[in-house]
């Protein structure tokens, strides 16, 4: 059996990476809905951060067994696409809830979860 190249393992790692993050976020804003249901805008980030990481976790379930390059590289930059969606429905999170301190708390790690996603992506 031949080893892949070095390319190859870098971007299963990234792929790894991704899996964890992805479904740490799931379960991270899953638990958070419950306490935001009050307000409409204040809840619609947390069910569009949700929907982001179950289309991000199918992709990669869909997509596990696909281990050449190419395949690897496509499904690593969706996974980028939906870190920067996952980002952009938190900065409108921000200008929701930033006045109100009993929502507005879930906010920073996502973005930072979606800055390491980005960043995982490139480095």
């Amino acid at each position: 059996m031949q080893m892949p190249d070095k390319a190859t393992i870098e971007e299963l790692g990234r792929r790894r990476v991704f899996g964890f993050f992805w479904v740490f976020v799931l379960f991270a804003i899953a638990n958070t809905v419950g306490e935001e249901n009050d307000i409409f805008l204040h809840v619609v980030d947390d069910y569009t951060d949700i929907v982001l990481a179950v289309i991000a976790i199918v992709v990669l379930l869909l997509w596990w067994k696909k281990t050449s390059l190419q395949n690897l590289r496509r499904g690593n930059n969706i996974l980028t696409v939906l870190a920067v969606l996952l980002i952009a429905a938190t900065l409108f999170a921000i200008t929701q809830e930033i006045g109100d301190p009993t929502d507005f708390g879930n906010e920073i790690p996502t973005l930072f979860f979606g800055a390491f996603m980005i960043a995982n992506r490139f480095l």
